[in-house]
């Protein structure tokens, strides 16, 4: 008679290659390449708002520098004031173009008692559009220019 011995089951466990015992770091790496490629997209966010930014500060200050000049001209349609605002109006819309002025004001002024001693000061002021940073950065950009005045000539002549 044949003796049969009864043993348990061997399971063998199963071989890893050196790929399958890492994936389990794996999902780190995603995660950590998930919040660079968020951190990528803000830090272009900031920066090209900073970048439409200094472009509006641009065209705001040539705004104003025109609006004063069109305003110092002699014999300026409607007065140096309606003269600067009406060049501060043509030149703002030539210039900046969508929402990115809205927040932004330009205003005219005479400055000065006696003709000959005046000044037109054109004023740019308010806040710029912000996308991302809730700190909306304020604007005051001034410009101003002689008033012209024609010399008087004696009567007589």
């Amino acid at each position: 008679m044949e003796q049969h011995h009864w043993q348990p089951e061997r399971r063998l466990k199963p071989s890893y290659t050196a790929d399958q015992r890492d994936a389990g770091g794996r999902g780190s790496v995603s995660v950590t390449g998930i919040v660079i490629f968020f951190l990528l997209l803000f830090t272009m966010a900031i920066g090209t708002n900073w970048v439409e930014n200094e472009l509006a500060l641009g065209a705001l200050r040539a705004t104003v520098a025109q609006a004063a000049k069109a305003g110092s001209l002699e014999g300026a349609p409607g007065g140096p004031e309606a003269a600067c605002q009406s060049a501060a109006s043509e030149a703002r819309g030539d210039l900046i173009s969508g929402s990115l002025g809205d927040g932004v004001k330009v205003t005219c002024t005479v400055e000065g008692d006696t003709p000959g001693d005046q000044y037109i000061v054109a004023t740019a002021q308010g806040r710029l559009p912000n996308w991302i940073v809730p700190v909306t950065p304020s604007v005051k950009i001034v410009s101003q220019a002689h008033i012209e005045v024609a010399p008087t000539q004696p009567s007589g002549l």
